[in-house]
Protein backbone atom coordinates (compact mmCIF):
# COMPACT_ATOMS: atom_id res chain seq x y z
CA UNK A 1 0.00 0.00 0.00
CA UNK A 2 1.30 3.28 -1.07
CA UNK A 3 1.77 6.07 2.19
CA UNK A 4 1.57 9.29 1.18
CA UNK A 5 2.14 12.72 2.73
CA UNK A 6 -0.60 14.35 4.22
CA UNK A 7 -1.21 18.17 3.46
CA UNK A 8 -2.61 20.94 5.53
CA UNK A 9 -5.34 22.34 3.03
CA UNK A 10 -4.97 25.83 3.80
CA UNK A 11 -0.82 25.35 3.94
CA UNK A 12 -0.44 22.83 1.07
CA UNK A 13 3.41 23.46 1.93
CA UNK A 14 2.99 21.88 5.26
CA UNK A 15 3.25 18.20 5.99
CA UNK A 16 1.21 17.22 9.21
CA UNK A 17 2.74 13.19 8.43
CA UNK A 18 2.34 10.49 6.50
CA UNK A 19 -0.61 8.01 6.21
CA UNK A 20 -0.84 4.26 3.99
CA UNK A 21 -3.79 4.33 1.45
CA UNK A 22 -4.75 1.29 -0.54
CA UNK A 23 -4.53 3.17 -3.91
CA UNK A 24 -4.38 6.80 -6.00
CA UNK A 25 -7.89 6.63 -5.78
CA UNK A 26 -9.20 10.26 -5.26
CA UNK A 27 -11.63 9.48 -2.55
CA UNK A 28 -11.46 6.45 -0.23
CA UNK A 29 -13.19 5.06 2.79
CA UNK A 30 -10.23 3.92 5.75
CA UNK A 31 -11.02 2.26 8.59
CA UNK A 32 -10.45 4.42 11.89
CA UNK A 33 -10.90 4.31 15.85
CA UNK A 34 -13.84 5.39 15.32
CA UNK A 35 -15.47 4.03 12.29
CA UNK A 36 -14.83 4.11 8.75
CA UNK A 37 -13.93 7.57 7.72
CA UNK A 38 -14.11 9.32 3.79
CA UNK A 39 -10.80 10.90 2.68
CA UNK A 40 -9.22 12.55 -0.21
CA UNK A 41 -5.98 12.06 -2.37
CA UNK A 42 -5.21 14.54 -4.89
CA UNK A 43 -2.36 15.71 -6.72
CA UNK A 44 -0.15 18.69 -5.11
CA UNK A 45 2.38 20.18 -7.89
CA UNK A 46 5.10 22.67 -7.22
CA UNK A 47 4.14 26.04 -8.61
CA UNK A 48 7.64 26.30 -10.21
CA UNK A 49 8.41 23.37 -11.76
CA UNK A 50 6.55 20.50 -13.86
CA UNK A 51 6.58 17.88 -10.38
CA UNK A 52 3.80 16.35 -8.52
CA UNK A 53 3.18 14.32 -5.80
CA UNK A 54 -0.18 12.75 -4.97
CA UNK A 55 -1.15 12.76 -0.72
CA UNK A 56 -4.04 13.21 1.77
CA UNK A 57 -5.88 16.09 1.35
CA UNK A 58 -6.54 17.33 5.27
CA UNK A 59 -10.10 18.94 4.56
CA UNK A 60 -9.40 21.21 7.32
CA UNK A 61 -9.31 18.15 10.05
CA UNK A 62 -6.79 18.59 13.10
CA UNK A 63 -3.94 16.76 13.44
CA UNK A 64 -6.16 14.71 16.92
CA UNK A 65 -8.39 13.61 13.80
CA UNK A 66 -5.14 12.22 11.83
CA UNK A 67 -3.59 10.01 14.98
CA UNK A 68 -7.02 8.27 14.90
CA UNK A 69 -5.39 6.17 11.98
CA UNK A 70 -2.90 3.13 13.46
CA UNK A 71 -0.76 3.87 9.68
CA UNK A 72 -0.44 7.61 10.80
CA UNK A 73 2.85 8.79 11.18
CA UNK A 74 3.28 12.50 12.39
CA UNK A 75 5.81 14.80 10.98
CA UNK A 76 8.31 15.98 12.99
CA UNK A 77 8.13 19.65 14.32
CA UNK A 78 10.98 20.36 12.13
CA UNK A 79 9.53 18.96 9.16
CA UNK A 80 10.72 21.58 5.96
CA UNK A 81 8.18 23.49 4.25
CA UNK A 82 7.69 22.89 0.59
CA UNK A 83 6.51 24.98 -2.17
CA UNK A 84 3.81 22.95 -3.15
CA UNK A 85 0.28 24.18 -3.91
CA UNK A 86 -2.79 21.89 -4.51
CA UNK A 87 -3.76 21.51 -7.82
Amino acid sequence: MPRLNVRCCCQPQKILGTLEVASLYPNQRLAARRGIVEIEVRAFCNAGEMEYEFAVYSDDRPIEFWRQFASFQEAPSETPDLPLSSG
